[in-house]
């Protein structure tokens, strides 16, 4: 025993040397970005330039306050909450279908996991050829089929935008959700299913009794990581409307971006990025709350 905590002050120096590279890492590349940035916020400076003049809260206080930020922010919740929404409802619907014994499980399960594989650009890029106003594949195929009469500007008009991109945003990322329920199902020992049975719990009851609780902890964590990545992803909208039409499709994150390299003004940029971080953190926290009184009545 003495031996072992002699020894054991050295094995701890050199288990924090180990970390420290990835450490020094880790706060070089997340921290010094995200300083960088909050500098740069009390600062009217312009992209491609570090040096401005400073004008402290000026941006802060503008942003509150611009129509602009107020609709990219409330299309961020729009988007936020309608794409994974969808995608839990999905997601769960089609774990729980996955996991039952029936011919091809394994091929429809590779089918079902493929868009989350495919490239991003690839499947974006494809979806916007899909849904163009006039030659896309999905609005001729609804007119042959007698459900529409005229093209539908999926992309170009402004009551159907924001659907079509929550809709492509929702069938490149379900796939995660399926993924993490699926693997916590086949988890669940089988002996508790057969056990309900005898006690005549129907489809309904067994569901409500065992697969709930056990699926509960990962399908919330799953919501959080995913609200998380919708909120701030970007790419999608990028491709498919560019933020429009008329700023029907401006979220948070393309709104920093048209600021910083559309109008090249990076001071208000790196303010309406900080807002959008700290509206993203107290989002997050409110999320967690919910979740824990979640879990604690389950």
């Amino acid at each position: 025993m003495e031996k072992a905590s002699a020894i054991y002050p050295r094995d701890r120096t050199l288990a924090y040397l180990s970390i420290l590279p990835s450490f020094l890492i880790i706060l070089f590349l997340s921290f010094l970005p995200l300083l960088l940035v909050i500098r740069n916020s009390f600062l009217r400076i312009n992209t491609g330039s570090l040096d401005g003049k400073f004008v402290g809260l000026k941006y802060y206080l503008y942003f509150l306050n611009d129509p602009s930020f107020q609709n990219a922010f409330v299309n961020s919740l729009i988007w936020t909450f309608g794409s994974v929404s969808l995608d839990m409802i999905l997601g769960l619907g089609l774990a729980l279908l996955l996991h039952q014994n029936f011919k091809f499980r394994g091929l429809a399960r590779a089918a079902i996991i493929s868009p989350y594989l495919m490239p991003s650009i690839v499947a974006i890029t494809a979806w916007r050829f899909m849904m163009d106003d006039f030659t896309g594949i999905i609005s001729s195929g609804l007119m042959k089929i007698g459900i529409i009469d005229t093209p539908i500007g999926w992309l170009s008009d402004m009551n159907w935008a924001m659907f079509a991109v929550i809709l492509v945003s929702v069938w490149k990322l379900f796939p995660f959700i399926v993924i993490a329920v699926l693997g916590i199902l086949q988890s669940i020992p089988t002996e508790l299913y057969e056990a309900a049975k005898i006690d005549g719990a129907g489809p309904f009851r067994r569901f409500y009794k065992i697969t709930l609780p056990f699926i509960l902890p990962v399908f919330l964590l799953s919501s959080l990581l995913r609200a998380i990545w919708t909120f701030h992803k970007f790419d999608i909208i990028l491709i498919l409307t560019g933020g429009g039409p008329l700023d029907v499709t401006t979220t948070l994150p393309y709104f920093v971006y048209d600021a910083a390299f559309n109008n090249y003004r990076m001071g208000q940029a790196s303010a309406a990025a900080i807002l959008m971080l700290c509206i993203l953190l107290v989002l997050l926290v409110t999320y967690l709350v919910l979740i824990k009184k979640v879990e604690k009545k389950s």
